[in-house]
This record gives C-alpha cells, structure tokens and sequence, in this order.
C-alpha cells in the first residue's frame, strides 16, 4: 500500500514520526478499545467489543454489517450521545468518555449533525420551524437563523416548502428536510443511520448525491448502510461483526478487504 494511500493501518510503526504527529493532528474521532455493554437482571449485552478506529477530518466512511452487530451502537458512541463502557473516544482535542452528559451537548452543538431513517421530523411544526431548530438551540440570533434555514431548503430544493407541515411531504422530501436540519449550523461530522432506507431508489440517489457532494466540500461523514452501491461512494467501507471491526476496504479495491481493524480513515 502507497504512502498515499487513504487508508492506512493506525499506529503503523513504519510512518515517519512527523507524518504520524501531522495524521493525528487531522483526526476528527478517535476510539482507542472502545467496549459498550449494555446489562439488565438478567443478562449482559456486549455491542461493542474492543473498537479501534481512527478518522481523519474530511473522510466519508460506510459502516456496514448485520442487524445487531453494534452499526448504531458506534455511531451513538462517535455521535456523543452514548459514552463507552469501557476505552477512550475523542473527538477533537477532546477526551470524551467520562464526560457528563451536560458536556457532552455541548460539544454536539454546532459539530454534529444526525440523518435518521425515520427522518425524525417533529410532526407539529413545519419545515422553516425543523429546520430551524438546531439553531435555536445553539443560540443563533434571529437574522442569522434566517438566513441560515434559507440557505439550507434552497440548498435540498425546498425553499418553497417552508410552511409545509412534515406529513404534507413525500418521504424523499422529508427526508431533504432531516438533510438540510443535519447541515444548516454547517457541522463537522454528519453522522447518518441508513439515511436511504425508507426511500425510493430516486429520493434515495438524491440523497446519496447530496452527501458526497457535502463531504467534498469538507464535512466529514459516518454513514451507517445496507447498501453496497450506497457504500461504494464512501472512501471507505467498514464491516462489523458481534461489535468488532473484521474488515475494511477502499470501494476501488472491488471487495478485497485489508483486514486493518484499527483503519486511519481520510
């Protein structure tokens, strides 16, 4: 493999120390064996098992993987709205896994944004008002607001649909509206969970479109997908296994995986 090469093993001892001290100053997320377990009366639950994963700011990554084998579970760990059981995550210059929640929302404010397969759009307020939210909540002052939400619906062809109400839109454009809520703060991760799952094969191209073109302005992307010809448009393609990385590949390789558990994604 290159020295060029986009994917590369994440302490590889060969690397120049500059060159390792330069990678990490571009990483975005970093977990370093990260384990979740969830635990009830009765049973204990591992999700996650002994993660390593590095990704560099400006990647677009594919998790792919069975049901139950822990897709979600990592991206609520790298998404910051769930902490290891065990392991370091850092996002940033920050060491987050012991951070409180309060901490924790802080740092999702204006550096993350989520794409769900359900959309996730709030029923009684209209697009302006969904879109807009994210904002709020961040404390932009109005004029700004507006001119961001405005950018954001030309940006996903729906400036027109400002007033509309989320259940007087088709999925595709519900799910344009969740597009345009996840990037109107212009965050630096987007993570998205099967974001095409509940569309048809043209609403789900035009999503699939408006993520690379995203991530090729900069954004940073963690995508979560059944589909292999969605997964095929990351730079990487990451698959899991009862809660473990067993493979990444570059798409170009047409399916010969590196078998690099621990990957320097970007």
């Amino acid at each position: 493999m290159s020295a060029e090469s986009p994917l590369t093993r994440a302490a590889d001892p060969v690397l120049p120390s500059e060159r390792r001290t330069a990678a990490r100053a571009r990483m975005l997320v970093c977990l370093r064996g990260v384990t979740k377990r969830y635990r009830t009366a009765e049973i204990e639950t591992t999700a996650l098992a002994g993660i390593d994963l590095e990704i560099a700011a400006g990647a677009f990554i594919a998790v792919m993987g069975p049901s139950g084998c822990g897709k979600s579970t990592l991206l609520n760990i790298v998404g910051l709205i769930d902490s290891p059981s065990s392991g370091e995550c850092h996002f940033g210059q920050h060491e987050v896994s012991r951070f409180p929640e309060s901490k924790l929302a802080e740092l999702r404010k204006g550096n993350i944004g989520f794409i769900f397969q359900s959309f996730n759009l709030i029923a009684d307020l209209n697009v302006w008002r969904n879109v807009e939210l994210p904002l709020v909540y961040q404390g932009v002052p109005r004029a700004r607001r507006r001119d961001l939400v405005l950018e954001a619906l030309d940006r996903v062809g729906l400036g027109a649909r400002a007033k509309h109400m989320p259940d007087q839109l088709s999925g595709g454009q519900q799910q344009r509206v969740a597009f345009a809520r996840a990037v109107v703060g212009n965050p630096r991760l987007i993570l998205a969970d099967e974001p095409t799952g509940n569309l048809d094969t043209k609403s789900g191209e035009t999503i699939m479109w408006m993520l690379k073109a995203l991530n090729e302005q900069g954004t940073t992307i963690l995508m979560v997908t059944h589909s292999a010809s969605h997964a095929a448009r990351a730079h990487c393609v990451l698959s899991l296994s009862d809660g473990r990385i067993v493979a990444t590949r570059r798409p170009s390789a047409q399916g010969h995986a590196s078998g690099h558990a621990g990957a320097l994604v970007g």
